[in-house]
């Protein structure tokens, strides 16, 4: 009771009716209500607007960071690293995948994935190729692209473009094997080859035969050769044969022969060709132009007729032959069409020097690259080709 009184006289009178009363003095006022309920409404606002917001930040973020590893990507794979190119979008991809759904239906998603297919065709991966195809079909909801075995393999890379120039000096004979052989693998990695041979001071049929082996073995494998010299051994030559004398080589004969082959000598290969065939009592080599004429025609007609420019399989530094052959056969067109479905890559130390030749050769006319593929186009258009035409071919 002393307790109570400290309150007053109130005190006796609340506790007698607290419990009558108490939830009437619980209730909270109509005022108070609908204060919580403009607070109430106002905290969901704008914590939806956070959300939103939040989003929005998180999904610009990973778009940009995607475009950075695009980006990293094509100039690794141009840099001669395309496993590591083809690990990093591959993560990229990973993480885009884990995040908001919503990131999936943005095109940088759906070019990394794209780079990626191109990357395990280039490098010949089916197995990876199949294994992204699966993933890119539950990712996208749609048919992924087919494995088709058409690009150039990097594993296994071309040979290079330009021409090599090689030389063989002294005595063609059967003690030159060594020289011989050293000619033969300088000439192993290139496409197009520009042999000298005006310094050969004597010759006999052993080594007639050994050059004559590495000419047709260059020949195999599609070499454009041109020959420099060539006429002082046709001579040489000569003067170790008579029409009607069966030697106990043909070796000379047959090396004569291709020499005037090279040289695109038809008259004089045929020639020889029925002397050949009277001495020996055989069928003699048939003519085929030289690959440096035939590539020679070919531009011709495609300056008059053809309305594309197929470029080779690899792009590399010094890139001056190849614009070359582009203004030769794109001269007297209004469009510099480029068909680049064979294209696998331009290496990084080229990309430069190859939009900046197109543009000067172009002196304003457009410049079109069809059917490029993705690794390739990303790359041309990071080094800065506002002024080309880029089309991508189709998946």
């Amino acid at each position: 009771m002393k307790i109570l009184q400290l309150f007053g006289r109130n005190a006796k009178r609340h506790i007698h009716n607290g419990k009558d009363n108490i939830a009437e003095i619980l209730q909270p006022s109509p005022a108070a209500r609908n204060t919580t309920m403009k607070i109430d409404a106002i905290e969901s606002a704008m914590s939806a607007e956070f959300s939103a917001s939040q989003a929005s930040l998180l999904s610009n973020v990973a778009e940009f960071s995607l475009a950075q590893c695009i980006e990293e990507a094509a100039v690794l794979f141009a840099s001669g690293q395309p496993d590591a190119a083809l690990n990093l979008l591959t993560d990229a991809t990973s993480t885009a995948a884990a995040g908001s759904a919503t990131i999936a239906a943005t095109e940088q998603e759906q070019l990394a994935w794209w780079m990626q297919f191109d990357l395990c065709q280039v490098c010949e991966q089916q197995p990876r190729f199949e294994q992204l195809a699966i993933a890119y079909a539950k990712r996208f909801e749609t048919s992924p692209p087919q494995w088709n075995g058409m690009m150039p393999n990097l594993n296994k890379p071309d040979r290079t473009e330009s021409i090599t120039a090689l030389s063989f000096s002294g005595k063609l004979s059967g003690s030159s094997q060594l020289l011989l052989e050293r000619l033969r693998k300088l000439g192993e990695p290139h496409a197009r080859i520009c042999l000298e041979l005006g310094a050969i001071s004597e010759i006999d049929s052993e080594g007639c035969a050994q050059l004559h082996q590495i000419l047709q073995d260059w020949q195999n494998r599609q070499c454009e050769i041109t020959l420099k010299g060539a006429q002082g051994l046709t001579d040489k030559i000569q003067t170790v044969i008579q029409i009607g004398r069966r030697d106990a080589s043909d070796a000379p004969w047959l090396l004569l022969i291709e020499l005037l082959r090279l040289m695109n000598d038809s008259a004089a290969h045929e020639e020889m060709c029925i002397a050949y065939c009277i001495t020996f009592e055989v069928s003699p080599p048939a003519f085929n132009p030289p690959l440096d004429s035939t590539r020679s025609a070919s531009i011709k007609a495609c300056a008059n007729t053809a309305t594309q420019f197929k470029l080779p399989a690899l792009i590399e530094a010094p890139v001056d032959s190849l614009l070359q052959s582009i203004a030769q056969a794109t001269s007297g067109h209004s469009v510099i069409a480029l068909d680049c479905t064979q294209l696998a890559c331009v290496y990084f130390t080229a990309a430069a020097p190859l939009i900046a030749g197109l543009l000067r050769l172009a002196d304003g006319k457009p410049v079109e690259l069809q059917n490029t593929n993705f690794l390739v186009s990303v790359l041309l258009r990071l080094v800065g080709c506002k002024n080309l035409q880029i089309s991508t071919r189709k998946l």
